[in-house]
């Protein structure tokens, strides 16, 4: 008997889903069983946590009352001198009540009782365990450590969360007036209110006798579900009981619903599957993807003339071939646009570098010569100022004229030595002329612990401070810009973190999230009313993350700004740097 192809694809198909369809149920069948037996377990522990953390929580309330009322002056009185408007006679049945307690006891520093509040008159075993020198809360008192005491104790037979702590005064001064003690049943109603709130089985069971560990002491699955249990330790260091949580098996029951849900999907799937990959291995699927493959490779490698590619047929297949010659006729388009425009812009900016900077460098040379002729001091040092302002200038028009090579990777940043505070000090007193102007103050700021010589980058240093300064002039009307530098030692190693703070109008919410971006102002009316185009937060930002660092601002309308940054800096010795210099008025 002669199978042709589609018959050998359709038996061949059938065998295959038959094999997998057995080897997945069974696979399957143990994965969930293991895996839910794990899953399980960890829910237990887990859900275990979650109790005796809330448990906990309730002790950590009860601390708090006993802490807040044994550091209380009227009680401290009451403990010194029984002179005070405090007396626990004059507590309430609801007063405890609202205090989440069950009884409260005044020991003297002896450890005698002075004076006790019971919510309930079966509490009067707990006062017993206090005068009985081998009862617990005798145990407890003379345990007592200074920061008080709290946790879980049996007193009577019956298990209460108590909190003890020394009497003081609020100011802590003075000797301890004796002992404060505070408790709450921790009975079946407790468990049951906590396992409400969890939603969860919960219950207690004695410590066995061959108790070894803190831990999840069992984890037992039956066929009603599975149970674990955990230890609680006494506050006097003793196990007292285990808390037990009772679960369904709610895991494995969905794991094998899901089993049997998916061997039906896997069926249909297996079906669908077949039929569909008989029809397309008898159409000649793989052939003809093929053929588009070696068309499109043959243009890519331009290994022909052929420009387009072009299959047989009359579906989805041809119109992907008519799509992908759509898009090379796209690609050549902008590749030939792309190429256009880099040139263009290559052009541009060769000539534009060559039109400013030759006139910026001749001012700047005549600066220098002017320098060399018989000049007094202050002419002197308003040249010096001059040829600052220009060489400023004019790294900010080469930053300007170099974004292109920041966005294209092209500029290199330098490694070099230098003088920290000598670099500040030529920033700041170049702009403190602009900032007396407007009666603006600007001071420069240095901790002692940032070293003086430094190994980095220190031109654009200069000029990503030089634009955040003139930012914070040009926006800040009264008050004045603070330049401010110290060691951040929460980084390892320790880095110099910038920040530049100012009172101006600060910036929105909003707007922070796009401030560094190119052409970006806080405001649409910040350009007409303060001039500028924009791209100095985007050049400082760049610069910035070259030199492996971050800048960030902080910032609300109306209460200034303070933009912060850090740079990679090496420190090829340490040295100290002045406090705080000022300019201005």
């Amino acid at each position: 008997m002669k199978i042709g192809l589609r018959g050998k694809t359709q038996l061949g198909l059938f065998v295959i889903c038959i094999v997998m369809i057995s080897t997945v149920w069974v696979v399957a069948h143990q994965i969930v069983r293991n895996g839910s037996f794990k899953v399980e377990r960890n829910m237990v522990e887990e859900n275990l946590d979650r109790a005796i953390y809330t448990i906990r929580h309730r002790i950590y309330d009860l601390e708090s009352s006993c802490r807040d009322w044994a550091w209380w002056n009227e009680l401290y009185s009451f403990m010194k001198k029984s002179e005070s408007s405090f007396s626990p006679d004059r507590l309430s049945t609801k007063d405890l009540d609202n205090l989440k307690i069950d009884f409260v006891l005044l020991l003297s520093p002896s450890g005698a009782i002075k004076g006790y509040k019971l919510a309930h008159e079966n509490e009067a075993k707990v006062v017993a365990e206090f005068t009985d020198p081998s009862g617990a809360g005798t145990e407890l008192i003379s345990s007592m450590v200074p920061q008080g005491k709290s946790g879980f104790i049996r007193l009577g037979g019956a298990l209460y969360l108590i909190s003890s702590n020394y009497i003081f005064q609020e100011s802590l001064a003075g000797e301890p007036a004796g002992f404060l003690v505070m408790g709450r049943a921790f009975d079946d109603s407790m468990l049951a209110k906590i396992g409400h709130e969890l939603k969860m089985r919960l219950g207690v069971k004695p410590v066995p006798d061959d108790y070894k560990s803190d831990k999840v002491f069992a984890f037992e699955v039956d066929k009603d579900g599975v149970s674990g249990r955990r230890v609680l330790w006494g506050v006097n260091g003793n196990p007292l009981t285990m808390i037990q949580l009772d679960m369904g098996r709610p895991i494995l029951e969905l794991g094998q619903e899901f089993i049997r849900i998916f061997l039906v999907f896997f069926v249909i799937v297996g079906g669908v599957i077949a039929f569909l990959a008989n029809y397309f291995v008898n159409m000649g699927f793989v052939s003809r993807i093929r053929m588009l493959g070696a068309q499109l490779a043959s243009i890519r490698n331009s290994e022909s003339n052929l420009e387009q590619v072009a299959i047989s047929g009359d579906d989805e297949l041809n119109e992907l071939a008519e799509s992908i010659n759509d898009t090379l006729s796209t690609v050549r388009l902008e590749r030939k646009r792309a190429e256009t425009a880099s040139r263009v812009k290559s052009e541009f900016l060769a000539n534009m570098s060559h039109e400013i900077r030759t006139p910026m460098n001749s001012i700047l040379g005549m600066v220098e010569l002017l320098r060399e002729t018989e000049v007094s001091d202050i002419q002197d040092e308003y040249l010096r100022i001059v040829g600052s302002a220009g060489e400023n200038l004019l790294d900010i028009i080469n930053d300007v004229l170099e974004i292109s090579k920041i966005e294209a990777g092209h500029l290199e940043i330098e490694s070099i030595e230098f003088l920290l505070p000598e670099m500040l000090e030529r920033v700041v007193s170049l702009l403190a002329v602009d900032a007396s102007k407007k009666g603006l103050s600007l001071i420069c700021n240095i901790s002692e612990e940032v070293p003086q010589r430094v190994v980095g980058d220190p031109t654009r240093i200069r000029q990503v401070l030089t634009n955040l300064i003139s930012n914070a002039i040009k926006f800040t009307s009264n008050g004045g810009v603070e330049l401010k530098l110290r060691l951040d030692r929460g980084h390892n190693p320790p880095r110099i973190l910038f920040s530049v703070m100012d009172t101006g109008i600060g910036i929105s919410e909003e707007k922070k999230k796009c401030i560094f971006e190119s052409f970006s102002q806080a405001d649409s009316s910040t350009a007409r009313k303060y001039g500028g185009t924009g791209l100095g937060l985007a050049i400082s930002s760049k610069l910035v993350r070259m030199m492996g660092g971050e800048i960030w601002v902080d910032s609300n309308p109306g209460e200034g700004s303070c933009f912060s940054f850090y740079v990679e800096l090496k420190e090829p010795e340490r040295m100290k740097s002045p406090t705080s210099i000022e300019y201005g008025d």
